[in-house]
């Protein structure tokens, strides 16, 4: 081949490849970036250093809130606990308590006065103003060594005493009437009879809140009282004691000490509640062996009605309105009983 030929030769195959290489740029160039995994043209895909990954799509924006609106973030729940007594108590009670306001002292300002002018003539009046009161929160709880009570306002922990009776080993106590009654229950010398002693609190002098010496007044109810229930207005008692080989129930009136005996039975083991004043419930003692059943009783008509029944193992617990009862059985399962429709609904733990 003559040296022309092949300097013809070269020729034609430089202007293919270019021909080649601008036809296959110019139809890359028409498909839009992303769409086929590589760059902008095929020559990026030889080239070990593209970014080959897919292009990402496009996010969209939320539009912008211009209503002015912004949300309440969920408030911060802070519950701080205040120690009130000083030692063990065997029960408590809160109640509303007069005591004196606290007045903050306005200085006086005299302005001097000229000698040659006279002074005013101050009149004196003859009813002085009384001071000015309030009622507040207040505590009292019994020492569960010594039985002596102890009080204090619930916004100014000052713990005081208010009692020098000494009844030693309290067990439980109660406090109906405002806070005005007690009832304590403890065990006799001989470590097995229940003592129950019911006792009027003197009533205080407004300010004499550091009088510790007050003695509590009282009587006995009868001995192994087995379960004693409050009314919701802490006016009255409701016990249950044993009378031969049946148990009695009596109400006491925490005012004027007046009983009532509303309930009895040959079957005595009884767990008491009064939850309203229409409504004192009965449960048996629960056992997961025996099947436990739940009565209600108005007090006024003394009738009694059955409410839950057949459960081994059963406790009660009734809602203030009664219409409520939570209860349990020997499986940790929970139930709600509505009293009003007969229906039971179970709960999980």
């Amino acid at each position: 081949m003559s040296k022309r030929n092949f300097i013809l030769l070269i020729i034609i195959l430089i202007i293919v490849v270019l021909a080649v290489f601008g036809f296959l740029y110019f139809r890359q160039s028409a498909t839009a970036p992303g769409e086929n995994g590589g760059g902008t043209n095929f020559l990026s895909q030889f080239n070990p250093f593209a970014n080959n990954k897919p292009a990402t799509p496009p996010v969209a924006t939320p539009p912008a809130n211009i209503s002015g609106y912004q949300p309440n973030p969920a408030p911060e729940v802070t519950v701080k606990l205040k120690k009130i007594s000083s030692m063990p108590i065997a029960g408590f009670a809160v109640f509303s308590k007069e005591r004196l306001k606290d007045v903050p002292i306005v200085p006086t300002i005299t302005q001097p006065t000229d000698a040659q002018t006279p002074a005013p003539i101050v009149k004196k009046t003859t009813k002085p103003t009384p001071p000015a009161t309030e009622f507040m929160p207040a505590l009292r709880y019994v020492d569960r060594a010594t039985g002596n009570i102890y009080q204090t306002f619930a916004d100014k922990i000052e713990e005081r005493k208010f009692s020098t009776t000494v009844i030693p080993k309290i067990y439980e106590a109660f406090f109906g009437n405002n806070g005005m009654s007690v009832i304590m229950r403890y065990l006799n010398e001989d470590g097995r009879t229940i003592e129950t002693f019911v006792g009027n609190l003197p009533k205080e002098v407004l300010g004499g809140d550091t009088t510790g010496n007050n003695e509590i007044k009282g009587s006995f109810l009868p001995e192994n009282i087995k379960d004693v229930s409050l009314s919701p207005d802490t006016s009255s008692l409701f016990y249950l004691f044993n009378v031969g080989d049946s148990i009695v129930g009596t109400t006491l009136n925490l005012s004027n000490n007046k009983k009532v005996q509303i309930f009895d039975s040959a079957f005595t083991e009884w767990l008491s509640q009064w939850p309203n004043v229409k409504v004192i419930t009965f449960a048996t003692k629960p056992s997961a062996l025996v099947p436990g059943y739940m009565y209600a009783m108005d007090p006024s008509n003394k009738n009694l009605n059955k409410l839950v029944g057949g459960v081994n193992g059963l406790t009660t617990l009734t809602s203030p309105s009664g219409k409520l009862v939570l209860y349990g059985d020997n499986n940790l399962s929970l139930g709600v009983y509505h009293t009003d429709t007969k229906a039971s609904d179970p709960i999980s733990v």
